[in-house]
């Protein structure tokens, strides 16, 4: 015999249920979603993988050559091009390295969320291409991720009475008013409470136009559509804002930095903010 009350309990339990998951997604994107929607992504993929830890240096150093000059670098760094200088790459790796390590490390981590690479197919070991994201709940560094991260890569070389000679007069002005960044994104995204940043991006220089950067930027737009959130990235570059836009984002507005008082030639950085919602 059919027990209809066993049938409405399974039927109320089934409706609570999906009410209970439709609540879910719509509250505030946490980092155990992502980092779940990221491990169930990459699983069976063989030269796709989260990082962590002990990927550390190898991805710092990635990021070092893949944004050694790039015209965020540049412009924080604020040299003199019209001066002839032997020790330009050593100082712009160091202050490279210092900037991808601050924005990086707590999300190779899996502290504040996650970072996952590709590795060459020629042997398999190589990381040619990384990419680190937040979820919204994240984004935001609290005084205690600024404390655990100062204290361990210390104060940026523009601050450093003994290295700040080998950068221009305006360069840790620079570095801090990219302070900017964060007030734009938290007023871009304001109306979702969920959405993933994209904090890096990149691949290695000998290993671009080979179908890297746009395998790690699928993994992370189908990771969003599964959990219904919005993307949100800067770029410094107009060409990779026409990239992006072959992504499926938009651009919300073209966003110029610069700190007062510095009338430089090199003194505006331009970026332009861009977003992608799901289903677009």
């Amino acid at each position: 015999f059919i027990n209809i009350n066993a049938m409405v309990q399974l039927h109320t339990y089934k409706h609570r249920q999906k009410h209970s998951n439709i609540m879910t997604m719509k509250g505030k994107l946490s980092k155990k979603e992502l980092q779940t929607a990221l491990q169930s992504r990459l699983g069976n993929e063989t030269s796709l993988s989260l990082l962590s830890k002990s990927d550390e240096d190898e991805a710092l150093d990635l990021l070092t050559e893949a944004f050694l000059y790039d015209p965020m670098s540049v412009w924080v760094a604020a040299l003199d091009e019209t001066k002839s200088d032997p020790g330009k790459d050593g100082k712009m790796r160091r202050l490279v390295r210092y900037m991808q390590a601050w924005v990086n490390c707590r999300l190779i981590s899996g502290s504040r969320g996650a970072a996952y690479g590709i590795r060459s197919s020629a042997n398999g070991k190589e990381l040619v291409g990384f990419m680190s994201v937040a979820p919204c709940s994240c984004v935001k560094e609290g005084m205690f991720d600024t404390l655990m991260t100062l204290i361990k890569i210390g104060s940026p070389p523009t601050y450093s009475s003994k290295k700040k000679g080998n950068y221009g007069p305006s360069a840790q002005k620079r570095l801090e008013r990219l302070e900017e960044l964060h007030k734009a994104r938290a007023e871009k995204m304001k109306d979702t409470n969920r959405w993933i940043y994209i904090q890096t991006f990149g691949v290695s220089p000998e290993q671009q136009g080979k179908g890297h950067g746009k395998k790690l930027m699928q993994v992370i737009l189908e990771c969003a559509e599964s959990l219904g959130a919005s993307v949100y990235l800067e770029t410094e570059s107009e060409k990779n804002q026409s990239m992006y836009h072959h992504f499926g984002f938009r651009t919300l507005e073209k966003l110029d930095i610069s700190v007062p008082g510095d009338d430089s030639s090199t003194s505006h950085l331009t970026n332009w903010l861009m977003r992608k919602d799901p289903n677009e």
